[in-house]
């Protein structure tokens, strides 16, 4: 049986050690000739389905994943490898090839920590493009628009601003740790999980949540995760699942951090 999901990276990482090289001409992937005319034609029937099912769908543009390696085989430092791509590249493109030849958007979910030990998971609005009614927590994919800091692509960058965007909650990129990089085997695409320890508790996080993509929130206690996991697995996202493996094995102490909560 196929797995659901693989780990291409797992660590703890912070901001300065995630190095980022993104030449556009080397790492995207150009469609041409019938795969080209295979993917427009999807699209306009994707459009067409989305509008009579009252679901949202754009394109956008995307950073592509070609590889990770390793800077002078230390795993103190990780650099991904990026070209470009687009939302309609991936929804229209997985028929076109293997891994080289995948569209593969990098996208970002974060496991978020609240102040009093639990993390709130959202059942998805059956009005969004990937996954509705689905458990997943919070996160999207690394735009080409949005996510420069400093003029270079950045990833925490991202993690930061989808975290922001749909919490109303500002934290800073230097308290946020990559975790893992997931690849989905279901909807083809690596994920970026990320940690993020939370300055408010369950009830002020309720309060300023907003839930355009989120119908529903459900609180699970650190203590219960793997229980909740085993009881959901299939109604979570694919690449959650594969940051919430890793969270799971994080030692305690840094499962806790930060939460005056640590044994």
């Amino acid at each position: 049986m196929k797995p659901l999901f693989s780990l291409m990276l797992e660590g703890y990482y912070r901001r300065d050690q995630l190095l980022i090289d993104y030449n556009a001409d080397r790492y995207s992937t150009e469609y041409l000739g019938a795969a080209l005319r295979s993917i427009d034609t999807q699209w306009r029937e994707k459009i067409r389905v989305a509008k009579n099912t009252h679901r949202s769908l754009f394109n956008a543009p995307l950073f592509r994943l070609d590889h990770i390696s390793y800077p002078n085989g230390s795993r103190q430092q990780v650099q991904l490898h990026l070209g470009n791509t687009d939302y309609r590249e991936y929804v229209c493109g997985r028929d076109h090839g293997g891994f080289d030849r995948q569209a593969n958007p990098v996208g970002t979910a974060i496991v978020a920590v609240t102040a009093d030990g639990y993390i709130p998971f959202g059942i998805r609005s059956t009005h969004v493009d990937a996954n509705p009614g689905r458990y997943f927590t919070f996160g999207g994919f690394f735009d080409r628009k949005e996510d420069f800091y400093q003029h270079q692509p950045c990833l925490f960058h991202c993690a930061a601003r989808e975290l922001k965007e749909e919490t109303s909650i500002d934290i800073s990129m230097d308290d946020l740790r990559l975790l893992c990089v997931v690849y989905d085997h279901v909807h083809p695409h690596p994920e970026a999980c990320f940690v993020a320890y939370l300055p408010c508790d369950c009830n002020e996080f309720r309060k300023v949540c907003p839930e355009s993509e989120i119908a529903t929130l459900r609180f699970v206690s650190i203590d219960q995760l793997e229980t909740f996991i085993s009881s959901n697995q299939i109604n979570i996202c694919e690449s959650l699942l594969g940051g919430l493996d890793v969270f799971c094995r994080l030692p305690r102490e840094l499962r806790y951090k930060k939460m005056g909560m640590m044994a």
